[in-house]
């Protein structure tokens, strides 16, 4: 499974083809987050950039 922290919370990425967008769904809740790749790319790169930032800098 892919996960990505987005927004101060985890959500679960699942592909929906028709469209080549990408939903974010956190388990037990009703509620998603549809994103095209751009979006995906942005928010995976905001995620990355903060994982691998020092603590400090923060």
């Amino acid at each position: 499974m892919n996960w990505i922290y987005y927004r101060g919370e985890w959500y679960q990425i699942t592909i929906v083809t028709k469209d080549e967008e990408y939903r974010l769904t956190r388990p037990g809740h009703r509620t998603h987050i549809t994103m095209t790749r751009q979006g995906l790319e942005r928010a995976l790169r905001e995620y990355y950039r903060l994982a691998l930032e020092p603590l400090s800098q923060r």
